[in-house]
């Protein structure tokens, strides 16, 4: 290498020895950036499965369905905060998590409509049972048209 002063020879030193400037240095070569490797998929598998079955356990048991679909939502949530694009099948995922959590709280609500509405019922059967029932009134209606008859 040269000095950019003098012309000197200097080899790998930072400082001229004839004229004694400082010497600029090449920049140290950049190695080539690798290719862009595209992004991995991911596992959104998880996403479909938890999706699914948020779905079909929200339709017959509520809250196994709201449990599952909560994670498929967080799942998808994650995808997509780990690989920035979400794929097709990651929002398929998604939404049959929304769907399976919006069934899941309506089966929950019907579920406690259906228990508060069974109380009521038994209540209202305990609170009769000293009176007469409508099949004892109505076999005491035939017996007294037998005894008339």
């Amino acid at each position: 290498m040269n000095c950019q002063n003098c012309g000197a020879e200097v080899g790998d030193k930072r400082f001229c020895p004839q004229c004694g400037a400082q010497v600029q240095t090449a920049p140290a070569a950049v190695p080539a950036a690798a290719p862009a490797q595209p992004a991995s998929q991911g596992n959104y598998t998880q996403v479909l499965v938890f999706g699914i079955l948020g779905l079909a356990l929200g339709a017959s048991t509520g809250i196994v369905g709201l449990i599952f679909s909560i994670l498929g939502i967080r799942k998808a949530n994650e995808y997509i905060a780990t690989y920035g694009d979400i794929s097709t099948q990651v929002r398929i995922g998604k939404r049959l998590a929304i769907a399976g959590l919006i069934v899941s709280i309506v089966m929950i609500v019907l579920y406690i409509l259906l228990f508060v509405l069974g109380i009521f019922i038994g209540l209202h059967a305990a609170s009769t049972e000293g009176h007469d029932s409508f099949v004892s009134v109505v076999s005491r209606l035939d017996e007294l048209e037998r005894a008339f008859n």
